[in-house]
């Protein structure tokens, strides 16, 4: 274990998911990072899209309603304390991803 020096300033950890993404957005060293989790995330969406929407399982439509929710309802929380941030930006992105590797998949045959 190390020790600090007592003069160190001490380092909070991020309040709110947009000062975690907006940190991490600013330091380029992690872009490469950013991005794997981004592409994850919008195939694992994609994949869940693909299920709810063309094979209408009940499961997959219930966790669409439920991240469509979530992803309105932080949108909405940052929207009113200083309009629109990194994380509607995130999240218009991860949407906007997965909807189109949904559509490239299901024209390509893959679903």
């Amino acid at each position: 274990m190390t020790a600090t020096p007592p003069d160190a300033p001490k380092r909070r950890p991020p309040e709110r998911l947009a000062d975690a993404l907006r940190a991490a957005i600013r330091d380029p060293l992690l872009w490469p990072v950013l991005i794997v989790m981004a592409l994850v995330a919008a195939t694992l969406v994609a994949g869940l899209l693909l299920l709810a929407l063309k094979l209408h399982r009940l499961p997959a439509l219930a966790g669409v309603a439920l991240l469509v929710f979530a992803s309105g309802d932080l949108v909405l929380r940052e929207w009113r304390r200083r309009g629109f941030g990194p994380t509607g930006l995130v999240l218009a992105v991860l949407w906007l991803l997965s909807a189109t590797l949904a559509g490239v998949a299901h024209l390509l045959g893959l679903f």
